[in-house]
């Protein structure tokens, strides 16, 4: 592919739209710059092709029952670009649609320079493949506590008026689900490439900014000069009306183990079941 696919692998409320944030700041990172930085181009392509499917109307596709989309609804830009292609027949030419969408944002965004894209995954079915696909990938592993990403989802679901990520299932149910994410990923690391991915948590990301996001870029073979991880915070950390509306806490402080201050004794109980796989995980009681 002309660029390396960048592949950010967390649950649901664990700061991916930040990571995501803070990746789109670097000029040689492609990312379609639209809250909440969902654009999967290259999963949607990739599963395409994998299953030889028509994608010539760009319609939502369903794969192990998760539903993929080459770009965000509210992308009127892309939507249009889409048309085009599909005006030119594209399905009777041997392009890679991967790289042709992504030119075409590189462009978009004013980034000539660039020689990755980002992408939020869905879940972790499409690691191995589109490693084993594209081998130059790397996969970005976010984690972080899984009680505070716990209260961060039922704070979220509250805010907007509806239940998901799990928790319509019960709140047992949802901790098990964030738990076993984590355990996967830990067993899908070991049969991957050291050199194939990073593993980061938020909680570093948030308190240890300037370090953390230096360490990040250069392990992804990026500029990391000052300039540029302070443009990255600058960039990442501002507020904007559609952060305001995804947040839950107040600010970085509030949420920080704001499960000790949340927690009843119910969930408590919840938690301690799972003492042995919060230690495994990295975060002790």
């Amino acid at each position: 592919m002309k660029h390396r696919p960048i592949l950010v692998a967390s649950t649901g409320r664990a700061g991916s739209t930040l990571l995501m944030k803070v990746l789109a700041s670097h000029p040689e990172i492609i990312v379609r710059s639209l809250f909440p930085y969902e654009t999967r181009a290259s999963q949607y392509y990739y599963i395409c092709n994998f299953e030889e499917m028509d994608t010539a109307n760009f319609n939502p596709i369903n794969w192990n029952g998760i539903e993929y989309r080459p770009f965000q609804g509210n992308d009127k830009k892309s939507a249009f670009w889409s048309q085009q292609q599909t005006q030119k027949g594209w399905e009777k030419q041997q392009v890679n649609l991967s790289d042709e969408y992504y030119s075409f944002v590189a462009e978009l965004e004013d980034k000539p320079l660039a020689k990755s894209f980002a992408e939020k995954l869905v879940g972790l079915s499409l690691v191995e493949p589109m490693i084993n696909s594209f081998p130059e990938s790397k996969v970005i592993f976010l984690q972080r506590d899984p009680r505070d990403t716990f209260f961060s989802v039922k704070s979220f679901n509250q805010k907007r008026g509806y239940v998901s990520f799990g928790e319509e299932k019960g709140e047992a149910t949802l901790f098990t689900n964030i738990i076993s994410f984590y355990k996967y990923s830990q067993k899908l690391k070991k049969t991957l490439s050291q050199v194939n991915y990073i593993n980061l948590k938020y909680e570093q990301l948030v308190t240890e900014k300037m370090a953390t996001i230096s360490q990040l870029f250069n392990s992804l073979d990026l500029d990391n000069s000052d300039r540029q991880v302070l443009a990255a915070i600058e960039y990442a950390f501002a507020e904007s009306p559609e952060s305001l509306k995804h947040k839950t806490s107040t600010n970085v402080s509030a949420s920080m183990s704001r499960w000790k201050r949340e927690a009843d004794d119910q969930v408590l109980e919840i938690f301690a079941s799972f003492q042995k796989d919060l230690e495994q995980i990295g975060y002790p009681q």
